[in-house]
């Protein structure tokens, strides 16, 4: 499957009931509704979690956000970026954790995964934006 392009997250990871919940993005709760607007552009080398620009926003809102060090990529406020990698056939996003575990160091390195339209990472569901 190709993974280069733009995602919008589709689920989260239901614990209490199995498989992926939907994500309303008119949901009272903040960081549903948060979450249920972003999307994530992948590229080459990176994959960028990003929350698009809307209309209620304000130029000063945008300014204030760039000035914090955000960039604008695509119509979207970056919101942070993860290394991806390549490697055997397979994609892999760096997930950040670090540390050991009874002193085996920790991969951070997780692999895609591709449930027919969907790519998953851990907690979350993506389909093509």
């Amino acid at each position: 499957m190709e993974i280069k392009g733009t995602w919008k997250i589709d689920g989260m990871l239901d614990f209490l009931n199995g498989g992926y919940r939907k994500l309303d993005p008119a949901s009272e709760d903040e960081s549903e509704a948060m979450f249920a607007k972003a999307v994530i552009i992948i590229n080459d080398t990176e994959m960028l979690t990003c929350l698009p620009i809307t209309e209620d926003m304000s130029p000063e809102q945008i300014e204030q956000a760039k000035e914090e060090g955000m960039a604008i990529v695509d119509g979207c406020l970056v919101q942070s970026s993860e290394p991806i990698k390549f490697e055997d056939g397979k994609w892999f996003y760096n997930t950040g954790i670090q540390g050991d575990i009874m002193g085996e160091e920790i991969n951070p390195w997780s692999e895609f995964e591709f449930d027919g339209e969907y790519l998953c990472t851990g907690m979350l569901r993506f389909r093509r934006a």
